[in-house]
């Protein structure tokens, strides 16, 4: 334990000691300037992004729930990622993934993505884009599939 014989200044001396240091208090940036409009449509080199799109929006029951390219908060700090579609209205997100997405370092990105999303409170479907590709109905289905299973739970 160490004693001091005099009661240190009420302002500290640092600003003179250390030349050219940062200050590490900032304010946080507003919400205008943190936001992240979404991208309107389908990602224009995605094909696949764009015929999930395309059917989203011919099916009666889907119709207007997903945006492309939307950003999403996540975590305590605010965070944001861009998911490939949203349905903000169920909190839901679909994933559309290439053969990048196969191996490190996407798929392990992939899974810690998941992991705030779904701690976020939101439920994620990841498709192939070979299954879609494959079989855009069934894909189509399964996108249902997971918004129903949402409408029910809030539902009842």
């Amino acid at each position: 334990m160490t004693t001091l014989t005099v009661l240190p200044p009420a302002v500290a001396p640092y600003d003179r000691i250390l030349y050219g240091a940062l200050e590490l208090a900032c304010p946080q940036a507003t919400v205008r300037e943190r936001f992240i409009a979404p991208t309107p449509g389908a990602h224009h080199a995605s094909v696949i992004e764009q015929r999930v799109a395309a059917a989203l929006a011919q099916d009666d029951d889907l119709r207007g729930l997903f945006v492309c390219n939307a950003p999403v908060a996540v975590g305590d700090w605010g965070a944001r990622v861009r998911v490939d579609l949203l349905c903000s209205a169920h909190l839901v997100v679909v994933e559309l993934d290439g053969p990048e997405h196969r191996a490190e370092p996407k798929f392990g990105a992939d899974r810690h993505r998941d992991y705030q999303l779904l701690t976020s409170g939101y439920l994620i479907l990841r498709l192939t884009n070979e299954q879609v590709a494959a079989d855009l109905a069934l894909s189509i289905e399964k996108i249902r599939g997971v918004v129903d299973l949402r409408r029910r739970r809030h539902e009842g």
